[in-house]
Order: C-alpha cells, then sequence, then structure tokens
C-alpha cells in the first residue's frame, strides 16, 4: 500500500515540475498599442527607436502608424494598462521645418519599473509602418 502512495506521491511531483511550475514562472501580460501621424510636410523619417525589435514597413497612403507591442514579465494586467494609458510606450513626432524631416522619438522617461523590490523586464517592439515615397534614416544607436 505505501509503494502505491510514494509512486502516486511521485507521479504529482513530477506532474507540478514538469507542467505546472514552468507555466506559473512564465506569467506575463502583454498588449498592443497603435499610433498613427501625418507627415505634414515631411518628405523624409527618422525613427530614433533603440530597440533590436524594430520593423519598418512600407505601405501605400500618406500616414506613418505604429504599433507597438508590449510584454511584462508578470501577471498584472491592471499596471501595464495604466503604464500604457500613461504614454509610457508613446512615440514623439517632431519635425525639422528646414531639413523637413520627421523625427520620431520614444518619450524621455525611461524610469525602471519596479515591483516588491524587484525590476520588471519589459520587451517592447515596434512596426512601422511609412508610406512608400518618404525616404527613411535610420539615427538610432542599437
Amino acid at each position: 500500500m505505501s509503494t502505491n502512495m510514494t509512486s502516486l506521491t511521485k507521479k504529482y511531483f513530477y506532474a507540478w515540475i514538469f507542467f505546472i511550475f514552468p507555466i506559473l514562472l512564465s506569467a506575463q501580460v502583454s498588449t498592443s498599442l497603435n499610433q498613427s501621424f501625418t507627415i505634414d510636410a515631411a518628405q523624409s523619417i527618422s525613427i530614433q527607436v533603440n530597440s533590436p525589435n524594430l520593423n519598418i514597413k512600407y505601405i501605400q497612403g500618406s500616414r506613418i502608424l505604429v504599433e507597438t507591442r508590449v510584454s511584462l514579465a508578470i501577471d498584472n494586467t491592471a499596471l501595464l494598462e495604466f503604464i500604457a494609458q500613461k504614454g509610457r510606450y508613446d512615440l514623439i513626432k517632431e519635425i525639422d521645418p528646414n531639413t523637413k524631416c520627421l523625427k520620431l522619438t520614444p518619450r524621455k522617461n525611461e524610469n525602471l519599473l519596479v515591483v516588491k523590490g524587484e525590476q520588471l523586464q519589459e520587451n517592447v517592439s515596434y512596426t512601422i509602418y511609412i508610406p512608400q515615397h518618404m525616404a527613411y534614416i535610420d539615427l538610432a544607436k542599437k
């Protein structure tokens, strides 16, 4: 009888280690954010996003579209929604009237996210759709 109990206990232990425990450790939350910008009189665009997860795509049309994908290594949707609504991941548009270059830059607020004394890992990726007729200038330091 005790060997059956030991065997059953081992099965539950292994089930916990291999199936349930990894799910608990990988708890994270993610969201997608969208922005659009008018071109105004710009002829070129400089995207100064310091991220290895930057993808540029050319499209028809006359607007710049930005899809931002954010994931946090915590299972707290309310926290992610709060900081996203405060504009943490928004890009800022500036136009240089002399060069007619539109510049997209992230907000200067890059405070660390700390919860319960631990810094949260955040993964931010951008897909930016720009009109085909605009020249793209990559000035970001990656």
